[in-house]
């Protein structure tokens, strides 16, 4: 079963006709508490200002379902196919089961390190449907600065929106979808040594953070691929 809540769009400082979208499952209870942990660990070394990211009330740790360009118009066309494709998948709690600990991506100088979960069926299937409906708004724009507009610009950095962002999320649907899903939770961004200590520190994630999940987002994208502005909230039931 599921039911859902809307907010409007917005946030993108000088509007720009495309936004960048991230559908994902929000991380809950314990598992969210260990995320929390590791991302204090990461910040205690980020020391500029908007260094990296702080989980808060618009920082969620999250399992990236699918990220793209789409137009500013195409939004409630998006939400409306999601909606339609959870019906029909009949998607109740998800169940996360974290594995362990990695380093990620390479974003401008700094690792997104976190949590690697096991592939399960039901996430496969769920990556698929998300991938399918969305790929049918999603724009092809795999270059240029302007694409920097379409993410939220509530806090980013004075250089602005990073190079690995805007483009990560070109590539997700080509790269990092379908038979290349990779279900991760992203704890922070942090300098390649700090990643290393962190990954060799952290032994496999206890089974005690396994458990149900009940939220998915549709959100406009800040630095880094946070999600930062929630568009939409369906409740699994």
């Amino acid at each position: 079963g599921m039911e859902e809540r809307t907010t409007t769009a917005g946030g993108a400082e000088g509007e720009s006709r495309w936004i960048a979208l991230n559908v994902a499952v929000v991380v809950e209870g314990s598992f969210r508490s260990a995320c929390q942990v590791i991302n204090g660990e990461i910040q205690k070394h980020n020391l500029e200002p908007h260094e990296g990211f702080w989980f808060d009330g618009s920082h969620l740790p999250h399992v990236t379902l699918a990220q793209f360009y789409a137009n500013q118009d195409a939004v409630d066309q998006v939400h409306q196919n999601i909606t339609e494709a959870l019906n029909q998948l009949h998607c109740g709690p998800l169940l996360l089961s974290p594995q362990k600990l990695s380093q990620g991506p390479n974003f401008d100088g700094k690792l997104l390190s976190g949590y690697d979960l096991q592939l399960s069926a039901e996430l496969i299937m769920l990556q698929e449907a998300i991938h399918n409906v969305v790929a049918k708004s999603a724009l092809a724009l795999n270059q240029g600065q302007e694409r920097k507009r379409a993410f939220f610009r509530g806090d980013d950095r004075e250089s602005g929106i990073g190079d690995a962002s805007a483009n990560y999320v070109s590539r997700f649907l080509d790269n990092s979808s379908l038979s290349n899903f990779k279900p991760h939770v992203t704890c922070g961004a942090a300098t390649p040594a700090i990643a290393a200590e962190i990954v060799a520190g952290s032994r496999e994630a206890p089974t005690s953070l396994a458990h149900h999940h009940h939220q998915i987002i549709l959100a406009q994208l800040g630095d880094y691929c946070t999600c930062r502005h929630i568009l939409h909230v369906w409740h699994l039931t």
